[in-house]
């Protein structure tokens, strides 16, 4: 039996081996290009190398994963920059296996210490962050170059936002997405990163590729929106032709997925919203009174919070006046049609971190959710107590579309 076991697991690893073009990546699987120890350090440390690989992969029951590359290599050249970054943090939130984790350090004279396995540990929950592995490579010395990879089989994620710059200069900097060709993506890059380009198709597989030599260190400003300006990537899932021919993960879908989240209530989630409302009692008239009424009363009797995960009902939040952000949405929309508040559901973008772009049609965008009452021409942040009817947090901006029964885009 124990013979069977160890044959089925390497069977298993054999054969996500057999589809993954990079699963076993190694520190020679791209030969390194150009001259990165030009580069001058900032505050002690350079980036000599960076290469990010995703690729899209098949399992056994023919459901979608990620092997994810993720390889670096940086020059320190001060005590203060081996403090700083010596200790490697990797996330394995939504990660099913690792497959490989790989360091070394290089002192000024040559002599090369490999990281002991051992060395490796877990950390739950980092600062509430989730999960990690984290390793410091012994032995490192100033002047020297701290170099490692690793590689993750990973839950598959659809769409995603990747920052690409920082306060440290980089070079040799390159980033590759690997999927069947039955899928499609879009990728779009910002604030200088280069455009991706396709360096290989065929029936099986696509290949796309971005690179480049130089990424400059960009330096924090007070009260700047420093991630908005930061070179980066977005990418989204657009089609999936193993399915259908129809696109996926855009803003209709958006609004068809918020629509049936935040407006379907059962019977006794509506009788509930009845009798509060009753109790709630707004003024008839005007619009602007009724609605600040029910605001008021809800923002102020039930405590709403980020860190409430767990399922509830609107009944279950009426009586026990707590919920999570998405229930506050969902109760204050079940009023406003219980009370025939005209309104409609916004969704928006954040400029702080990614500037709106009417341009990319998917979820990426999709982080806030507004109120907006036609009658009163206010918007309302509904999950949000320190915001009533009128005024809008200054990092809210760019509305995608709006949803109102029926859903519809604008």
């Amino acid at each position: 039996m124990r013979i069977l076991f160890i044959f089925l697991i390497s069977f298993l690893s054999i054969s996500l081996f057999a589809q993954s073009k990079f699963g076993k990546y190694s520190w020679s699987t791209f030969p390194i290009n150009g001259k990165p120890d030009t580069v001058k350090c900032i505050n002690g440390a350079s980036i000599m190398l960076e290469r990010r690989i995703l690729e899209v992969v098949t399992n056994q029951e023919d459901q979608f994963e990620e092997v994810v590359v993720f390889h670096k290599k940086l020059k320190l050249d001060s005590h203060a920059a081996i403090d700083n970054y010596n200790k490697i943090y990797i996330p394995i939130n939504n990660v099913i296996d690792i497959i490989s984790i790989k360091a070394r350090f290089f002192s000024p004279s040559g002599r090369i210490t490999e990281l002991k396995q051992e060395s490796i540990r877990q950390i739950d929950n980092l600062d509430n962050k989730g999960d990690y592995k984290t390793f410091a490579v012994e032995g490192a010395e100033v002047g020297g170059q701290l170099e490692y990879f690793y590689i993750l089989k990973r839950k598959f994620n659809p769409y995603s936002t990747v920052y690409i710059q920082d306060e440290v200069p980089r070079s040799n900097v390159m980033t590759m997405f690997v999927y069947p060709s039955k899928l499609e993506y879009i990728a779009k890059s910002y604030n200088g990163f280069p455009a991706f380009t396709m360096e290989q198709k065929d029936d099986e597989i696509t290949y796309l590729k971005a690179s480049i030599d130089y990424i400059p260190a960009i330096s924090k400003e007070l009260y700047s929106n420093y991630k908005a300006n930061m070179m980066r990537y977005e990418y989204t899932l657009s089609y999936n032709h193993y399915n259908s021919s129809m696109r996926i993960y855009s803003w209709s879908k958006a609004c068809k997925n918020l629509y049936d989240n935040t407006f379907d209530i059962d019977k006794k989630e509506k009788s509930a919203v009845e009798s509060l409302l009753k109790k709630i009692n707004p003024p008839a008239s005007p619009a602007e009174a009724r609605i600040r009424g029910i605001e008021n009363w809800v923002k102020s009797q039930i405590a709403i919070s980020e860190e409430i995960t767990y399922s509830q009902t609107l009944n279950e939040v009426i009586k026990n006046k707590q919920c999570s952000k998405p229930n506050a949405i969902r109760l204050f929309v079940a009023l406003f049609r219980e009370a025939a508040v005209p309104f409609e559901l916004a969704i928006a973008g954040n400029n702080e971190d990614q500037p709106f772009d009417p341009d990319f049609n998917g979820f990426n965008y999709l982080q806030t959710q507004l109120l907006y009452f036609p009658q009163a021409d206010k918007y309302m942040v509904p999950d949000d107590p320190a915001y009533r009817l009128g005024p809008l947090p200054e990092n809210v901006q760019g509305f995608v579309c709006t949803v109102h029964p029926p859903y519809q885009t604008k």
